[in-house]
């Protein structure tokens, strides 16, 4: 069996401004274990929600999901700031703002 004991250390947001008409809004989690520090990235996410009943209305929700665009797991570092802006790199680079 393999695990990994880790601490959470930090969490910021970010939010980046695109073409769309709403801005993408990430929510980074910074965690340290032994020696290395790692993120998990999450971003708010509308969705509509329908009920299985017909009388009810459908609803429009927010709901904060692990984002799974990008392998963030391979983002290592030896500090919460070193991870953090790689994290903002990888989020600039993929949205084509650098």
């Amino acid at each position: 069996m393999t695990y990994r004991i880790s601490s959470f250390v930090s969490k910021f947001d970010f939010e980046v401004l695109g073409d769309d008409v709403l801005p993408w809004h990430f929510v980074v989690e910074i965690y340290q274990s032994e020696q290395t520090f790692f993120p998990r990235v999450f971003r708010w996410e509308s969705f509509q929600i329908t009920p299985t009943e017909t009388d009810l209305e459908i609803c429009e929700e927010k709901l904060l999901v692990k984002d799974e665009f990008f392998d963030w797991e391979s983002i290592v570092g030896k500090n919460e700031i070193s991870v953090k802006n790689s994290v903002i790199g990888a989020i600039k680079e993929k949205m084509g703002l650098e």
